[in-house]
């Protein structure tokens, strides 16, 4: 092999590569080893599916010693993984197993309830006051609440915004109390931070990581529609609230590409 094709080659990964990078990003193994020969082979099928769909615009090549091996540039991995499949693997990813989660939201849920009085029968009356407060929201309506905030949010909100939380159409605040002004100061901290810690990550490494903005905005929101202001504490009442914050608390991994 002479050397101009060994520097091409050393542009390109293995599919491989490719399944270990998307497990430090969506933890998709049990543990740190990428192991499971069934889960293994069928991401290996959806990743070579994926970059043959030309609409993709994903630069590949095969490698024909023995079996067909696929290459995929070095320089679209992230996008790959972090654009195209992100559903695919975050659907897969152990952290967000259904069973966890729910489990996650009960121990926040219970913890909030503790607030409500002392006695079981404290607790039970603001229970029912709460669930027939205005900002709670059932947990049989909560599809059609984040299905509608979601389109309200991509539709006004853009990843290069510089000031989101003002974008965002007015009357989702006003029909949602959750988004009050507590809540747009402690988005407006947390944004501040998160983009100053790209910043530095980007004055580190010589790729420039991609902010999915939209993306965090429209799960800061939704976080917020599970719980409600109560007594001056802000309480968690609904299940879905840990699928968000998991995500909202390691922001670089999950709205960087």
């Amino acid at each position: 092999m002479n050397s101009s094709a060994k520097e091409i080659q050393m542009q390109y990964v293995s599919i491989r590569r490719v399944i270990e990078d998307a497990n430090k990003k969506y933890k998709l193994f049990t543990g740190n080893q990428v192991e499971d020969d069934y889960l293994i082979n069928t991401m290996q099928k959806t990743i070579i599916a994926t970059i043959k769909k030309e609409s993709n615009g994903i630069d590949y090549y095969k490698e024909n010693q023995g079996k067909k091996k696929y290459k995929i540039a070095k320089n679209q991995v992230n996008y790959l993984i972090g654009v195209i499949l992100r559903d695919y693997f975050s659907k897969k990813s152990q952290a967000f197993d259904v069973s966890i989660l729910q489990a996650e939201d009960k121990k926040l849920i219970d913890h909030s309830f503790q607030k409500l009085g002392r006695t079981k029968q404290e607790k039970d009356a603001a229970l029912s006051k709460i669930e027939n407060n205005s900002q709670y929201i059932k947990d049989k309506d909560m599809a059609k609440v984040e299905k509608e905030v979601t389109e309200s949010i991509q539709n006004s909100v853009t990843d290069d915004s510089i000031d989101p939380i003002n974008q965002i159409d007015t009357d989702l605040f006003t029909k949602y109390k959750q988004l009050n002004i507590n809540f747009k100061q402690e988005f407006n901290h947390d944004l501040k931070e998160v983009k100053r810690n790209i910043i530095f990550k980007n004055s580190l490494q010589h790729s420039i990581s991609n902010f999915y903005e939209v993306e965090y905005v429209k799960d800061y929101v939704l976080r917020e529609l599970h719980t409600i202001n109560w007594n001056g504490q802000r309480l968690i009442v609904s299940y879905g609230y840990s699928k968000y914050d998991k995500k909202l608390h390691d922001p670089l991994n999950w709205y960087c590409e």
